[in-house]
């Protein structure tokens, strides 16, 4: 191999180890604002769940628990059906249906 064959070599692994490490940084940049979204998610869900207990009697957080569980099984199905049946898609289309403001 002729040394400007080596030379270039060189530079095109160098230049693909920077492609990596940006598509490592763009991928990490967008999973921290998935992360981000999700707890500021649960920290709002959690929140409505606690004054909920405290305010409202048991016989109807039992009734709204099974309407809830009713509803979380339409979106399911609605999201399943949106991915063609694909359930990791389904995943994140029922995250998006489910995300709590």
């Amino acid at each position: 191999m002729s040394m400007p064959n080596q030379i270039q070599q060189g530079a095109d692994i160098f230049s693909n180890i920077e492609k990596t490490g940006e598509q490592f940084k763009q991928q990490f940049n967008e999973l921290a604002v998935k992360a981000k979204k999700a707890i500021e998610s649960n920290v709002n869900s959690m929140k409505f769940e606690a004054s909920y207990a405290l305010t409202v009697p048991k016989a109807q957080r039992v009734k709204t628990m099974n309407e809830v569980n009713e509803v979380r099984e339409s979106l399911w199905n609605d999201a399943l059906k949106k991915a063609n049946g694909d359930t990791n898609k389904a995943i994140s289309f029922y995250e998006e249906l489910c995300d709590f403001p």
